[in-house]
This record gives C-alpha cells, sequence and structure tokens, in this order.
C-alpha cells in the first residue's frame, strides 16, 4: 500500500467507473433511452446473457492495481470472487470480479472498457 509520506496515511484516490450493467425487458427500447436522454453511444453489443444469480446487477471500476484493490476489499469485509484473469495478456489487460461486503458484484477492470472491448475484437 502507498503512503503519503507527509501524513503517513494510505494514499487513496478516486476509482474511474467503467460501467454499469443493468436488466431491462426490452433491450431496443432502453439503447434508444439510453441514447436520447444521456447521449451514450454504444461501444459494443448489445450483450445478452442467461439471467442467473451469479453476476447480476453489478457496478464495475477501473484500476491499473487490481491486485491492491482487490486485497484491500477482501480485508475489508468483501470478498475477491474470482481470480484475476489476464484477458488480453499481450497487453497485460486484466479483470477480476469481487463482492462488497453487503453482497453486491464488483467488476474491476485495469483499463477502460472501450480499450479492454476493442483489444478482444
Amino acid at each position: 500500500m502507498r503512503y503519503d509520506k507527509k501524513m503517513e496515511m494510505p494514499v487513496i484516490y478516486p476509482k474511474t467507473l467503467n460501467h454499469i450493467a443493468i436488466s431491462v425487458p426490452d433491450l431496443d427500447k432502453a439503447i434508444k433511452w439510453y441514447k436520447e436522454i444521456f447521449g451514450f453511444d454504444v461501444v459494443r453489443g448489445p450483450v445478452e446473457f442467461v439471467a442467473d444469480e451469479s453476476l447480476a446487477f453489478h457496478i464495475c471500476i477501473t484500476d491499473p492495481n487490481i491486485e491492491e484493490l482487490c486485497k484491500k476489499i477482501s480485508e475489508s469485509g468483501g470478498k475477491q470472487r474470482t481470480k484475476i484473469w489476464e484477458i488480453v495478456p499481450d497487453k497485460s489487460y486484466k479483470i477480476a470480479f469481487c463482492e462488497d461486503p453487503f453482497g453486491n458484484i464488483i467488476e474491476i477492470y485495469t483499463h477502460s472498457y472501450e480499450l479492454t472491448i476493442t483489444s478482444l475484437l
């Protein structure tokens, strides 16, 4: 863990929100609404999943120090649900799934969603 040398406190910085996965009854209507209301662009997708309880409604954040963040989550009442996967080996792009102390899924990417997805194409 990195420390602020002046104050001897851990350096905490805000994490970047990567994406939020939601469930909707009409995918085409939802895409249209989010584009019109928020000006969102479809980067890749849409992606449809068979509903189960394993990795449903979640947030995804981007943090280049994925190992440290997974450890911090585990040490603070949450847990690491998966190993850290290197999904784009030649670029060291990694992802992992954790869980907060309340059971909510937290997906972590080392790089932005756009960079990660376009590297997989």
